[in-house]
């Protein structure tokens, strides 16, 4: 399949509503709740992998952010959105990979901590007697150092920096949500099997196409939704195994 709209067909077929009036049915108000249920759908498998389709390289820039009057300023961002390098377009991001920043011409990867990480470090040093005081100056990793703190959706450098700071990462973002029948993508083309099987077990909560009997009737596709996903999965990690085996020389 190639469309929302046919895919559509496909579910309207399944639950037996042909008729102009029968899929009115499944829309409530202005919500097409066969819409809903494929945008649900998608939504699920996004977070269930980290799929090679949605990579993206993003930067943001850290700006400041004063926690109050009598507190100090942060120097930080939100990754959560992004812009795309090389472009303008600012992206939705779902979750963050690697980290770096330019540093004399070229791009230098930067570790990745938290808060807590860097409060159990800290703890860690004092036990070995490693951590010396020297006032106010101090910071909780090795000179020279440069590390991305993560606390939340939030990004920061530490040391601190007091300058605006532009850090460039690759994530995965979340997809724009269907809205009309010519939308089609990945999960379209080719996970339509899962999504097909993932619309009818929602909509079934409302149509009840699929109901259990003592005298035997056909089960809720959950099996055949988990299955179709999982082969999806294994498709797309096939993929990502291939990037991974290519080496430079």
């Amino acid at each position: 399949m190639d469309t929302v709209a046919q895919i559509k067909d496909v579910i309207y077929g399944y639950l037996q509503k042909t008729t102009t009036l029968e899929k009115a049915e499944l829309t409530v108000g202005s919500m097409d709740l066969v819409l809903v249920a494929l945008n649900n759908a998608r939504e699920f498998a996004e977070m269930a992998h980290d799929w090679s389709f949605a990579e993206v390289e993003c930067f943001v820039t850290t700006s400041s952010r004063t926690l109050s009057p009598s507190t100090n300023t942060v120097w930080d961002a939100v990754w959560t959105t992004a812009t795309l390098v090389g472009t303008s377009t600012s992206v939705s991001v779902r979750a963050w990979r690697d980290w770096a920043l330019y540093f004399e011409g070229t791009r230098k990867p930067l570790d990745v901590n938290t808060r807590r990480g860097l409060l159990d470090r800290e703890m860690e040093q004092k036990r070995k007697g490693k951590v010396r005081y020297q006032g106010a100056t101090d910071t909780l990793i090795r000179p020279g150092k440069v590390e991305v703190v993560i606390s939340g959706s939030r990004v920061s450098l530490v040391p601190a920096v007091t300058e605006a700071t532009v850090l460039y990462f690759d994530g995965y973002q979340w997809l724009d949500d269907y809205d009309s029948d010519s939308d089609t993508d990945f999960f379209i083309k080719h996970g339509s099997q899962y999504m097909l099987w993932s619309a009818l077990c929602e909509l079934n909560k409302l149509v009840k196409q699929w109901v259990p009997r003592q005298e035997g009737n056909l089960s809720e596709p959950t099996k055949e939704r988990d299955t179709a996903l999982e082969a999806l999965i294994r498709h797309d990690k096939a993929v990502i195994d291939n990037y991974k085996r290519v080496r430079p020389r």
